[in-house]
């Protein structure tokens, strides 16, 4: 039998599209997610994916856009996730004042959640520290701890 890569490449395309784990958004739809829902998670995860490669501006493109959706569609835990990454790339840059702006505006959605309550105090304790404003970046380090 010869072994052509055409074969080769046919059967890998077989196995990997009959995967149970495989989730289009058609799928995805049918779990009772709107078609914005669906773009938002997708939007954020390749925020995500340009953060990891380091290119901040299409990032920030990205969790901007979804950050929208997810805000339109009234779910906190994403909507949060995004403002908090787009906090982090601020920071990248240096931009203190904006990054606590933008964390200010994470705090209503992020109510319910111990684990963006720790992260946006971190990023609010960095900015703090380098805006030199030690009491502050000390009272939301304390925030942590609680």
């Amino acid at each position: 039998m010869v072994r052509s890569p055409i074969f080769i490449l046919l059967l890998l395309f077989s196995i990997v599209s009959c995967q149970e784990g495989t989730e289009t958004i058609s799928s995805s739809l049918k779990k009772n997610e709107t078609a914005n829902s669906v773009l938002a998670k997708k939007l954020s995860g390749l925020g995500d994916t340009y953060y990891m490669d380091k290119k901040f501006d299409k990032a920030f493109y990205h969790y901007m856009k979804s950050k929208d959706l997810f805000e339109i569609e009234k779910n906190d835990a994403f909507a949060a996730y995004n403002l908090i990454q787009l906090a982090r790339i601020q920071q990248t840059f240096g931009d203190y004042n904006d990054s606590e702006e933008t964390l200010t505006e994470a705090l209503p959605f992020i109510k319910n959640n111990i684990e963006y309550q720790i992260a946006a105090n971190n990023l609010f304790g960095i900015s703090s520290k380098e805006l030199k404003n030690y009491e502050d970046a000390i009272f939301f380090y304390n925030k942590i701890l609680k």
